[in-house]
């Protein structure tokens, strides 16, 4: 690439983030607020405050970090009995497979037997 093109890009890209700051207005007392803005995760730590007008967000985390965690934890703790509890209910419909193919087999010799004793 060439210097002129280098910089036509740099320009867009500076334009584009000029846009996106355009839509935040950092107040008094950590205050934020977006305006029509669009992102994934937003975090802000404690005794913050954000406001949100027309905005497409992810998630927002806001506070205390060490309780956000904390949910986090028990959050993949739940997801991880809800594992268990599949991996059972699937050992179980192994189990019940097997006895439904002992059944089939029982009643297929069971078939056999009639229709050679007829």
């Amino acid at each position: 690439m060439d210097l002129e093109k280098k910089i036509i890009e740099l320009e867009a890209k500076i334009k584009q983030l000029e846009d996106k700051l355009n839509n935040i207005t950092f107040g008094d007392n950590n205050t934020i607020t977006f305006t029509s803005s669009s992102f994934g995760t937003v975090a802000f730590g404690d005794n913050s405050e954000a406001s949100f007008h027309n905005c497409a967000a992810g998630s927002v985390i806001n506070g205390n970090f060490e309780d956000t965690e904390d949910i986090l934890d028990e959050i993949e703790s739940l997801l991880d009995d809800a594992e268990d509890r599949l991996d059972d209910i699937e050992n179980r419909i192994d189990d019940t497979e097997e006895r439904l193919d002992d059944i089939v087999e029982r009643i297929e010799d069971l078939e056999n037997y009639i229709d050679d004793n007829e």
